[in-house]
């Protein structure tokens, strides 16, 4: 049934791995945010009027509080679970045999570089790079699966 994921899907993935490191970046940087507002609340008097509910209500401050803690969570999942899946898309591209190829799908999807940098690099036609390339892709089926899943 997923033996053969189809070519684009298999481009689509590897895409996904320079998204994930930018994703990863920006919820790191709320995180840390996040965090510097927490121990800023934690001390009574970090405490401005700006912080605090309209109505000074304790209750509401607490949902305030657990709400910075429900978003920590959250971005503490989703960059556990976003590292998990560039790891395994690493490892699919490390498990192909062919040198060539596997530095190949690494510039082009990991470093992010055009068809043309990487034939100007490796002092190849983009021919041959883009034959490689579709080469390199149909080798990938089976660890993408995991990905995937």
């Amino acid at each position: 049934m997923f033996a053969n994921i189809e070519i684009e899907k298999r481009k689509d993935i590897l895409r996904g791995f320079n998204y994930l490191e930018e994703e990863i970046r920006r919820k790191e940087s709320r995180l840390q945010y996040l965090e510097r507002r927490i121990e800023d609340l934690k001390v009574p008097r970090a405490i401005r009027l700006r912080d605090m509910p309209k109505d000074n209500d304790y209750r509401m401050f607490d949902d305030y509080i657990d709400s910075y803690l429900d978003e920590i969570n959250e971005l503490i999942n989703f960059i556990k679970t976003s590292k998990e899946t560039k790891r395994k898309i690493e490892k699919a591209i490390d498990s192909i045999d062919d040198c060539d190829m596997k530095r190949l799908l690494k510039l082009k999807y990991i470093d992010g570089m055009t068809i043309r940098e990487i034939a100007e690099k490796l002092y190849l036609s983009e021919r041959t790079i883009k034959r490689k390339h579709r080469l390199a892709i149909g080798q990938l089926d089976e660890q993408l699966l995991e990905v995937v899943n």
